[in-house]
């Protein structure tokens, strides 16, 4: 009883801002993939949580009638699951939300092009943000790791990204949930696959690749096991497209959407990035 009722305070901690019906499979297993990946080490924990999940909505079923970890498959074994975003979806995710939800963009690509958790995004003010020194301030009530944090390292794409939304005051009014809910909306109108966890594990795994520098990924990440870091992301992508990844602009958005459009005939898998230059934007 004990370790369940950590595991139900865990999950209460988390979604404490979002009504039980309103909880997603993907937002489960990104709360476990992710905010919870220092606890839930195995196959077994995560089945272990995902179980407590199953037993939370069903002892409130006639209140909540739908129970997202039923979706949620248990797992066999103890492999990564992580899924690369595509950088030709990246670009049309992008271009969809500039020119129809402009106000979503400062926290959108706050976590495509600095790797911060969706639960950090939702939460993030226009203070938090200073654009003269290139800097995010991060306060500990915000972050998983409950510290306040300062990062200046983040790629210089999503300065331009975070500008064409700023004055959106759409954008600075959402609660978490509110966030929640237009994100997944976004993904859906674009017609983009969205992986749980999608946005970190996809600048993790393009961070990595193009610039081969574990440490400076982990600093941006507020990760302190780099060697850990490189093993999860290491692999993950190609260093071409992740050089393309950290050159999409508002400017330039719309060629590379077109540009890296998979011909009907090949799997999304099969999509690359031209080389591109070495002169990052």
């Amino acid at each position: 009883m004990r370790q369940k009722k950590i595991k139900l305070v865990r999950f209460r901690d988390q979604f404490a801002t979002v009504r039980l019906d309103e909880v997603t499979s993907d937002h489960v297993e990104e709360w476990l993939d992710d905010d919870m990946a220092d606890i839930v080490g195995s196959a077994e924990t995560f089945n272990d949580y995902v179980r407590k999940v199953r037993e939370l909505y069903s002892h409130y079923k006639k209140l909540v009638p739908n129970n997202p970890a039923d979706e949620i498959e248990l797992r066999k074994d103890n492999s990564t699951h992580i899924r690369v975003m595509p950088v030709g979806d990246v670009a049309r995710l992008l271009l969809f939300a500039r020119d129809h939800r402009t106000w979503l963009l400062p926290r959108l690509a706050t976590e495509l092009f600095s790797g911060v958790r969706f639960s950090t995004a939702g939460r993030l003010q226009q203070a938090s943000f200073h654009r003269d020194r290139h800097g995010l301030e991060i306060a500990k009530a915000m972050i998983k790791t409950r510290k306040d944090e300062y990062i200046d390292s983040m790629p210089k794409n999503m300065w331009a990204w975070v500008s064409v939304g700023w004055d959106q005051a759409d954008c600075w009014n959402m609660a978490l949930h509110d966030y929640m809910h237009a994100k997944s909306a976004l993904f859906e109108d674009a017609k983009i696959a969205h992986p749980h966890n999608g946005c970190r594990h996809t600048f993790a795994s393009y961070h990595v690749a193009a610039f081969k520098n574990p440490g400076l990924t982990a600093t941006v990440l507020c990760h302190t096991n780099q060697q850990m870091l490189w093993k999860t992301y290491k692999g993950k992508a190609a260093e071409n497209d992740g050089l393309t990844y950290f050159k999409l602009l508002p400017s330039n958005v719309s060629r590379f959407a077109l540009q890296l459009e998979a011909p009907s005939h090949l799997p999304s898998s099969a999509r690359t990035s031209p080389p591109p230059s070495r002169e990052l934007a």
